[in-house]
């Protein structure tokens, strides 16, 4: 979908939507990578899910102005994106301290 023409999709007539669907949908990736590195016992499954989705968020941006002619990269949507990693490593670094000290 970020590689691909979008004007089909409906708008939402919010502000600045399109960040917040950059910022939940890194969040997201972050969590999932998350959750199936630390089922292998990763040590740092934290630091290496954020990695991920950060380069993959580079990655996707410099090939929307690579590959496409109908999606052009943003700095604003990176930032955006870091946002949602950020957000979702923070919850989960707080979670995990607060089932920490309930052991």
């Amino acid at each position: 979908m970020s590689l691909v023409k979008s004007s089909h999709l409906p708008e939402i007539d919010i502000d600045n939507s399109d960040k917040y669907a950059h910022a939940l949908a890194y969040g997201l990736l972050c969590l999932v990578w998350y959750l199936t590195l630390c089922s292998y016992n990763f040590l740092n499954a934290l630091v290496l899910s954020s990695f991920i989705a950060v380069i993959y968020g580079i990655i996707i941006e410099v090939l929307q102005g690579v590959l496409t002619e109908v999606r052009t990269p943003d700095f604003n949507d990176f930032i955006a994106n870091c946002c949602g990693i950020i957000v979702v490593s923070v919850i989960i670094s707080i979670r995990n301290k607060t089932q920490v000290k309930n052991l």
